[in-house]
């Protein structure tokens, strides 16, 4: 496809909490991560009466939104074999995390669950693409999720 855009603005980022499981019984400590999201979009041909591809302007609100959703979270794998995820029975409106031996409790408006077994930039990649392809109508895109700087990964189909 001849045209592309990158989109990589400062305030696609987010500020969130996690630990990456490596194993059954290893997994990192709780940190943070200062995220940053770029967005690349191909296209065929652009409109013949504005020149553009897409107006930025959609693309930009709808990246924002989703980082604006993890801002300030706790982000936990939903779908992981490994955790424990439960209502606490000791504090209302708390969620209780439990790996092995570690035992987390988490006010439930801090936490974001992601449909994800790990929360790692690729699945953060892979579910910020599954919400954006929902939401956008682009032809062929990929996101990509720094971790820090110099370390990312890009989801693309």
């Amino acid at each position: 496809m001849p045209y592309s855009l990158y989109l990589k603005k400062q305030n696609f980022k987010f500020s969130s909490s996690h630990f990456t499981i490596f194993s059954k019984n290893t997994a990192e400590g709780l940190h943070g991560h200062n995220y940053q999201v770029a967005v690349r979009a191909q296209f065929a041909e652009i409109q013949k009466d504005t020149a553009m591809a897409v107006d930025f302007n959609v693309i930009k609100k709808a990246v924002r939104a989703l980082c604006e959703e993890l801002d300030e979270k706790i982000l936990i794998p939903q779908t992981s074999p490994y955790l424990k995820i439960s209502d606490s029975p000791h504090y209302k409106n708390h969620c209780e995390v439990q790996f092995n031996d570690r035992h987390y409790c988490f006010p439930k408006n801090e936490v974001v669950l992601i449909n994800a077994s790990n929360i790692t930039s690729e699945s953060l990649a892979f579910d910020f693409y599954q919400k954006l392809k929902k939401s956008l109508s682009l032809e062929k895109f990929s996101i990509t999720v720094f971790e820090t700087a110099g370390q990312a990964a890009t989801y693309s189909i």
